[in-house]
Formats: C-alpha cells, sequence, structure tokens
C-alpha cells in the first residue's frame, strides 16, 4: 500500500511517534537516531525530484513525455519509502529490525531511481 501522503505531515507523524517513544532518559534510541536519518534522507530525495520534475516540466511535450512514466515511478518508490518509514516509527520492542530491511531496501530503489531519472536528463 503506498501511503498517499509523503510530505511533512508523515515526517511529523513519524517524529510524533518517535517522542512518545522516549525513555526516561530524553536520549534517542537507536531506531528514533535510523528514523531521523531516513527522514532527512527522505526529505532530500523528495526535493531532488521536485526539481527535477520542475525542469523536465519547462521542457517540449516529447521531452515530458519520455519523462512521465519515470517520474511517476520514482515517485511511487518515494511513497512506498515514506509509507514504511512510517510503519518502522510504529513498531515496538525488536520488530523494528525486521522492518529496517524494507525501508533500506526502498531506500536503494529509490536512490536508484532518482540517479537514472537525472542520468536520463543530462
Amino acid at each position: 500500500m503506498i501511503c498517499p501522503d509523503t510530505g511533512p505531515a508523515v515526517l511529523a507523524g513519524t517524529r510524533a511517534i518517535q517522542a512518545g517513544a522516549r525513555g526516561e532518559t530524553g536520549m534517542k534510541t537507536k531506531k528514533e537516531e535510523y528514523i531521523d536519518k531516513m527522514a532527512k534522507q527522505l526529505k532530500e530525495w523528495s526535493s531532488s525530484l521536485d526539481e527535477l520534475e520542475s525542469r523536465v516540466a519547462k521542457t517540449s511535450s516529447e521531452v515530458k513525455a519520455g519523462y512521465g512514466a519515470l517520474l511517476k515511478d520514482t515517485k511511487k518508490k518515494r511513497d512506498e519509502l515514506s509509507h514504511k518509514l512510517h510503519e518502522l516509527g510504529e513498531t515496538s520492542g525488536d520488530a523494528w529490525d525486521a522492518l529496517k530491511t524494507g525501508v533500506e531496501a526502498a531506500s536503494k530503489d529509490l536512490k536508484h531511481a532518482i540517479d537514472a531519472a537525472r542520468d536520463k536528463f543530462k
């Protein structure tokens, strides 16, 4: 399932989950640090994707048509990563280790898709 809201609301929801999960020490757990790192990376990739989409929008309709499917696929991968990251924030205990693998796979897929789109547009 693709999370329809990939922007600040998802990241804010993840941060709220993190804040509620902190122990009495107020120190971040390994899970929280990982989610923060991945949320920052997701935000950077979203910006890159937005920038690429903006550049494509300024081109001819032929170029736009050629990039339509690629951009759509890349956005889908971004949405999947956002959804997995949100799920990871909701897990407790050791269950997050199992979901972390899915987040890492989705992260690799998104990075490769953005790199491919960027390379194709050069």
